[in-house]
């Protein structure tokens, strides 16, 4: 069963010169986990701004279940667990005012407010830092408290907007953990918005591909992955070099793909039978004396993506 239906949704700013996003069409089964990855300003949290009813979209339907939620977004109100990318007009209050808070506006009784207060806040260790606001309070810290929020209720999806950025690695672990026992437990359809890409490949179901506006891709982690299967990533760091000496080697050549991720640091793509001659190639016009690292390995979901911000993939 489709717990949500995106059909055909545009959005745009500035009296349409900033095109967020293009056509977009997918669906949501219940259940599952999913996760959108893409650049800065590529129209994700666009996107689940939609989704979750905080904004219209100009064109195109969204559905939860067979409700249009574009002229009824408060269908959502007992289903659904969102987390921003910022905490907004709780800023000014503690953890567990914020929770007791949201709790009372998703119409809890004051005996399950206290409950569900005292849970998250042991559960997430949200104690410690109570006496202070959440706009005293680190990045991390509100992230952590915006991912508490969202689990009020136990709702039946959650929408997650880079629920770990700012976390520190056990923390992260802890929120990664919880998303999976949800899942896993509770049957949580989980929809995440990410950059981490390495961490997300562990734990998403199917993934979305989003730049400039678009769904580039969509599928599981092994079927974004078979799109590149043939091709051999070599990892190249060098002491010193130009960015413009190394792409103009190949540039001629449409069997590599030279990605620099900066002065001196490039990944080249190629499909494997030609990965003998580009080692050879980098060795007699570069040299091995300004090699610092040299890896080579198959491509992962993280090179799909890096392929996705430089050149697009098909």
């Amino acid at each position: 069963m489709h717990i949500y239906s995106i059909n055909d949704v545009c959005k745009s700013f500035n009296n349409g010169k900033v095109e967020a996003n293009k056509n977009i069409t997918f669906s949501i089964k219940r259940g599952e986990i999913i996760g959108f990855l893409g650049p800065n300003g590529a129209g994700k949290s666009t996107l689940v701004k939609q989704m979750v009813g905080l904004l219209k979209p100009d064109e195109g339907d969204i559905h939860f279940y067979d409700q249009k939620i574009n002229s009824n977004p408060e269908v959502l109100t007992y289903f659904l667990g969102y987390m921003p990318q910022r905490i907004g007009a709780l800023g000014d209050l503690t953890a567990s005012e914020a929770i007791r808070v949201t709790c009372k506006l998703k119409g809890l009784t004051n005996e399950a407010t206290k409950v569900e207060v005292k849970t998250l806040m042991d559960e997430f260790d949200l104690n410690r830092i109570d006496k202070r606001p959440l706009n005293k309070l680190s990045g991390g810290e509100n992230r952590l408290v915006a991912f508490c929020i969202a689990l009020i209720a136990n709702p039946e999806i959650l929408i997650l907007d880079e629920p770990t950025d700012g976390l520190d690695p056990e923390v992260r672990k802890i929120v990664w953990n919880k998303i999976m026992t949800l899942n896993r437990e509770k049957n949580t359809t989980i929809v995440l918005v990410t950059h981490n890409v390495v961490e997300a490949e562990r734990v998403l179901q199917r993934v979305g591909l989003i730049n400039n506006g678009s769904i580039r891709a969509i599928g599981t982690v092994g079927e974004l992955k078979d799109k590149i299967s043939n091709q051999i990533k070599l990892d190249l760091k060098f002491n010193a070099m130009e960015k413009t000496n190394l792409i103009n080697l190949f540039k001629d050549s449409s069997i590599y793909k030279v990605v620099p991720l900066d002065e001196s640091h490039f990944i080249i793509y190629c499909d494997k039978e030609y990965i003998q001659s580009a080692i050879k190639i980098l060795i007699e016009n570069i040299g091995l004396e300004k090699f610092n690292d040299f890896n080579i390995s198959t491509p992962n979901l993280e090179d799909v993506y890096i392929q996705l911000k430089k050149e697009g993939i098909r």
